[in-house]
């Protein structure tokens, strides 16, 4: 298992391509993918914490 700071830097940079995509109007589906990408590292991030 990867540590936090791994972890978080994944996510932070997962959370800016997804708000470049919201900013570039990019499709649902991408935007759909997106998120689904963010809520499995967000669901890695808070697992690195215990």
């Amino acid at each position: 298992m990867a540590d936090f700071e791994t972890n978080f830097k994944d996510f932070l940079a997962a959370w800016n391509r997804h708000q470049d995509l919201r900013s570039t109007g990019a499709p649902i589906s991408s935007l759909i993918d997106s998120r689904v990408q963010l809520d499995v590292l967000r669901v890695d991030l808070v697992r690195s914490l215990r």
